[in-house]
């Protein structure tokens, strides 16, 4: 697990101060804490917890063996609503909410 987070923390260096999308399946609170022990501000970072199973139902699932999947992104749903704003917020296409 070491290896795992000193190369994640690399990789988060590199950000930067641009706008970072964490999404999650299940428990989010691990990942803000390990982002708050890397960096002293996290303003840029958004935390978005993603309940595949509310999307699909039950696992296994046509589109998704596994609640551990990014096809969530092919479902309308609210979680695929929010990403597609702080996409655009973040590209310059929509105001900030």
């Amino acid at each position: 697990m070491e290896k795992y987070r000193a190369g994640a923390i690399e990789r988060l260096k590199r950000v930067g101060d641009r706008p970072y999308l964490v999404s999650q399946n299940g428990g989010t609170s691990g990942r803000k804490e390990f982002i708050e022990a890397v960096f002293s501000s996290t303003e840029n970072f958004t935390i978005s917890n993603i309940n595949t199973n509310e999307i699909f139902g039950s696992f296994p699932h046509p589109m998704a063996v596994h609640p551990h999947t990014d096809r969530w992104t092919f479902i309308p749903s609210k979680y695929r609503l929010r990403t597609w704003k702080w996409m655009n917020r973040v590209a310059g296409l929509s105001k900030p909410e």
